[in-house]
């Protein structure tokens, strides 16, 4: 089922370092409309085969996407795991929604 949804494409950047030497990242977002898909049996079955949990297909305008590295749909984090050319001016984004870290109070 295709249905037109709003999401959040996110951009990283990293902006120089603290004094630890340790990367400081900033994020821009950008909201754009894009074509919601499911993902289809046989991609889902082969991503698990890779550790990847695929959970939602989003295509979009390759002009608006510029190479993005997530995504935020209804609230929640996704990390773009594939893009793909479609046509000329669009490319379907594979995304499986993003873990909390494990680590985050250590």
């Amino acid at each position: 089922m295709k249905k037109p949804v709003e999401v959040k494409l996110r951009y990283k950047s990293v902006e120089g370092q603290d004094e630890w030497g340790n990367p400081i990242e900033t994020f821009s977002y950008k909201d754009i409309i894009a074509i919601k898909k499911s993902v289809t049996r046989s991609e889902f079955y082969k991503a698990a085969t890779l550790g990847l949990r695929p959970n939602a297909v989003f295509e979009v305008y390759k002009e608006e996407y510029d190479n993005a590295d997530g995504l935020i749909y209804d609230g929640i984090e996704h990390t773009i795991i594939r893009d793909y050319d479609i046509s000329m001016d669009k490319v379907e984004l594979v995304c499986e929604r993003k873990m909390p870290d494990a680590n985050w109070y250590f």
